[in-house]
């Protein structure tokens, strides 16, 4: 079996436990073994690079090298926040000797070589599992459903990094929803920024994002949102729920929710009740649950 590191952060073992729930249920069908980087650290996400360059760097820095330590050199990532602090601390520290040696510094006793390749859950999907391995191990197809990829404003535009698919017109989670049996429809605010942690800072400039968000996907028909970011989870589906009585208001599930239901994860009953728009509905509609 195939193993990769793997660094949950700080949303999936709290406000999206059931995401983490979804992924390690996904990954174990595959036939992934995901192992969890000891002792790691938040990745410092928005509020460090706000503050302060070293630290931003240094925080995610450590959970680098407790994955090198570990003998891994693939460390999967499945927020989009921390797969980007992740990446651009690893790639400056190895295009950088001075900062990597301030970096380490910070860091000691421990140190950072520049070995671990950080990844995201649709790069590890796409370019490791691939389309034809999920396609076999497939129970059951998600035919007629309609949905649209949120991919957001942070997975793909990888800052100077070259990314792992288009940075402005990603494809990659609607090929995969595509050999799911679902019909991923071609939208607008498929990379539109949620307003991301400005959700309690300034509330309104979020609810106006999440609206045009929302109505984008309406407008095409969706039945529901489908995305691989906790931080544009939880904002898109709160501001759903906060106006559940308009047309608006379609349910936002983890890509993993929908590959789980493809491929018998049997996921229990009070996983979708972790939604605030319940997709039950939709998904016994196509009869998609037991």
């Amino acid at each position: 079996m195939q193993k990769i590191g793997y660094y949950p952060g700080c949303s999936l073992l709290s406000s999206a436990k059931d995401y983490n729930a979804s992924i390690h249920a996904v990954f174990e069908h595959l036939g992934v073994v995901l192992e969890e980087v000891e002792d790691w650290i938040c990745c410092g996400a928005s509020s460090a690079h706000a503050t302060d360059d070293l630290l931003a760097l240094a925080l995610p820095a450590r959970t680098l090298a407790l994955s090198e330590r570990a003998g891994l050199s693939e460390l999967l990532a499945p927020c989009s926040a921390c797969f980007s602090r992740l990446l651009l601390a690893s790639e400056r520290m190895k295009g950088d000797e001075d900062l990597s040696r301030s970096v380490n510094a910070a860091i000691e006793p421990l140190h950072y070589r520049g070995t671990v390749e950080v990844k995201n859950i649709l790069d590890v999907l796409i370019n490791e599992v691939g389309i034809p391995e999920i396609s076999a191990r497939l129970v059951r197809r998600l035919d007629g459903i309609k949905v649209v990829a949120y991919y957001g404003c942070w997975l793909t535009r990888t800052m100077r990094i070259p990314p792992f698919d288009d940075c402005e017109d990603p494809q990659s989670m609607d090929r995969i929803l595509a050999a799911l049996g679902a019909e991923p429809l071609p939208w607008s605010a498929k990379m539109d920024c949620c307003g991301g942690s400005l959700g309690l800072s300034e509330e309104g400039l979020t609810q106006g994002l999440c609206r045009n968000i929302l109505g984008a996907a309406s407008a095409v028909g969706a039945e529901a949102m489908v995305t691989t970011c906790p931080l544009c989870q939880a904002n898109v589906d709160i501001f759903a729920y906060k106006h559940k009585d308009e047309d608006i208001a379609v349910p936002v599930l983890y890509l993993t929710d929908l590959l789980g239901v493809a491929l018998g994860c049997h996921l229990k009953g009070g996983h979708w009740r972790k939604k605030f728009i319940d997709p039950t509905g939709v998904l016994k509609r196509h009869a998609l649950l037991s």
